[in-house]
């Protein structure tokens, strides 16, 4: 006559009856750790650019910067007034963060500012060519300028309101959207947020992309081509 003993199974550490140590099913306190490993293989197979491209997102939302300025200046989609300017020099900006360089006038890798004289007013975020550096927000279409400062003669001024072009020929839809506060007094603040960048985020995750700005993959290597 058999007498099972009761043993500890090698796989789930409990103790089983069935007379020999033998695999048992995973207990299910172990199933958030599986997913975790396995999300973490899937990562780092190729996942890495998509997760990417959801951070980038979430710096669009969102404007902080501290830089040099004098006055209010106010931005609302194409709208803008105010009385002042503001040079942004540290912070966040079009999901980028700015680093000031040393040396008088020299923004870094990207410059940042805006000019306002109530009824005129004029915005802009490029990048800075006098520095032979990667330049992610041209190819993200985050770079643009005030429409009426279009050196081809193209540019139309219209009381209060600045229309974003596009750097080097490509369209800016997104500052369409933006809503802005900057103000200087000496040092300068600038505050903003984009409801329909935070809708492009939310949206990311089911793979749509509503600004066409996700280019961590090989779809930015096919717009840095272009």
């Amino acid at each position: 006559m058999t007498t099972k003993v009761n043993q500890t199974c090698w796989k789930c550490s409990r103790t089983c009856s069935h007379g020999r140590v033998g695999p048992c099913l995973l207990p299910v306190r172990w199933l958030p750790l599986s997913l975790l490993m396995l999300f973490s293989i899937t990562l780092t197979s190729g996942c890495a650019t998509y997760v990417h491209d959801r951070m980038a997102d979430a710096g669009d939302i969102i404007t902080v910067t501290v830089g040099e300025g004098l006055g209010v200046t106010a931005k609302a989609g194409p709208i803008h007034t105010g009385l002042g300017y503001c040079f942004d020099y540290y912070g966040l900006r079009c999901g980028e963060i700015l680093k000031r360089n040393r040396g008088a006038w020299d923004f870094g890798e990207y410059k940042s500012g805006d000019f306002a004289l109530v009824i005129l007013a004029v915005s802009g975020f490029w990048s800075n060519e006098c520095n032979n550096l990667p330049k992610r927000a041209e190819v993200r279409g985050k770079t643009f300028e005030s429409e009426w400062l279009n050196w081809q003669g193209n540019g139309h001024f219209v009381p209060f309101f600045d229309v974003p072009s596009g750097h080097h020929g490509k369209g800016c839809p997104s500052q369409l959207t933006q809503m802005d506060i900057a103000i200087g007094v000496g040092i300068s603040i600038r505050l903003g947020i984009n409801p329909l960048e935070l809708v492009d985020f939310i949206l990311g995750f089911v793979g749509l992309d509503i600004y066409d700005d996700d280019v961590a993959g090989a779809k930015g290597e096919e717009k840095e081509r272009q």
